[in-house]
């Protein structure tokens, strides 16, 4: 789980809702409560959402994340 373990420590309130899923807020766009689901799918597999419609690119720039540190 070092992947999504890796987003989440750049992230701002992040709660757990579930088994392997976290809410956040959206560092791709002024976020004032939690709009960014994050899924840890297994294998290394992280998925993330945002529900204001950011681009999942967007959520990884504001971070300096690259798609190749979510995917195994």
């Amino acid at each position: 789980m070092a992947n999504v373990d890796l987003l989440l420590s750049r992230l701002q309130g992040v709660r757990n809702t579930g088994r392997d899923t976290w809410m956040a807020r959206c560092p791709a766009h002024k976020d004032k409560s939690p709009s960014l689901k994050v899924t840890y799918a297994g294998n290394g597999l992280v998925l993330a959402h945002c529900f204001a419609g950011c681009e999942v690119q967007a959520v990884l720039d504001a971070v300096d994340l690259t798609f190749e540190d979510l995917f195994p």
